[in-house]
């Protein structure tokens, strides 16, 4: 298996006793992530690379190091319409845009797509940029 590009921090998370979540090949799944149009360097980045220092319970301690996305693009568009309701500074956080692209098996694994919201982690390979396969679909507002 090819090395997650968090896999220092994924490895202490396993050592601390927490269990990764089972995952599976994405198959060329085409996927969608909040992003920002004009600040690329901060697109594909995990939420606690963006933020070391951010707490998140051990459930989704190894999801800190993974990537959100959609396999639905109308459900990720009303799932950033509904985080922007609850903090209107949340724009500044999760993006203005919408990207798209395609996962395939050597850019890393996902988890679980949820039934209802569409959402799953993508743990990405070492080697894998999205910054050169994902492009902006449309602003979100």
């Amino acid at each position: 298996m090819a090395e997650f590009k968090y896999q220092q921090q994924i490895d202490g998370l396993i050592k601390s006793g927490l269990t990764l979540p089972e995952l599976f090949s994405p198959n060329g799944l085409t996927a969608f992530r909040f992003a920002f149009k004009d600040d690329k360097e901060k697109n594909h980045l995990p939420v606690s690379v963006i933020n070391p220092s951010r707490v998140l319970p051990d459930d989704l301690k190894f999801s800190g190091y993974a990537l959100s996305c959609y396999d639905d693009e109308q459900k990720a568009v009303f799932r950033y319409k509904n985080l922007c309701k609850l903090n209107k500074k949340m724009r500044l956080t999760l993006g203005d845009s919408l990207c798209c692209g395609k996962l395939e098996n050597k850019d890393g694994l996902i988890s679980e797509i949820e039934t209802f919201s569409r959402h799953f982690d993508f743990y990405e390979y070492a080697n894998c940029d999205l910054s050169k396969t994902f492009t902006i679909k449309q602003i979100l507002l």
